[in-house]
C-alpha cells in the first residue's frame, strides 16, 4: 500500500504523518446537579498529545517531531432564576480554557506559521423559556 501527495515523490518505506494527526486525546467531564433552582455545574478536562511538525535542517532530509502536549480545563454553570409552570428564566456562564493555556495546535509546513489555541473565553447568557 502506498499513498502521498501527487506532486511529491516519496521513497520506498518513507513515512510522513498527516497534518493535525494527534496521536492521543482524552476528554473527561464531571457534572453536579442540584434540584434547587435546577442548579448544574460542570467541569471538562481535555488532553492532546500534540500534532506532527516537519523540520528542515540545511540540506539534510526533513525530520518529523511532535508539538508539545497540552491540557485545558473548562467550567460551566446553569441555574433557573425564576420559574412558574413551563415558563422560566435561566442564567448560564461558561469559561473555556480556564487556565489560559495558549498552546501550539499545528504547523503544517515551513511556509505556514504556527496555529495556536484560543485564549480564555468567558461567556454568559440569559435564557427565557415561555
Amino acid at each position: 500500500m502506498s499513498g502521498g501527495f501527487a506532486a511529491e515523490e516519496h521513497g520506498a518505506g518513507e513515512v510522513i504523518p498527516p497534518a493535525f494527526d494527534q496521536r492521543h486525546t482524552l476528554l473527561s467531564n464531571v457534572v453536579y446537579r442540584q434540584p434547587w433552582h435546577s442548579l448544574q455545574v460542570g467541569a471538562v478536562a481535555r488532553y492532546g498529545s500534540g500534532t506532527p511538525n516537519e523540520q528542515h535542517h540545511d540540506d539534510a532530509a526533513a525530520t518529523f517531531v511532535y508539538l508539545p502536549d497540552h491540557w485545558t480545563f473548562d467550567l460551566n454553570a446553569r441555574m433557573n432564576l425564576w420559574s412558574q409552570g413551563n415558563r422560566r428564566v435561566a442564567v448560564e456562564v461558561d469559561v473555556t480554557n480556564l487556565t489560559n493555556n495558549i498552546y501550539a495546535i499545528a504547523k503544517e509546513s515551513e511556509v505556514t506559521p504556527l496555529h495556536y489555541a484560543m485564549r480564555r473565553v468567558i461567556g454568559g447568557r440569559l435564557r427565557f423559556y415561555f
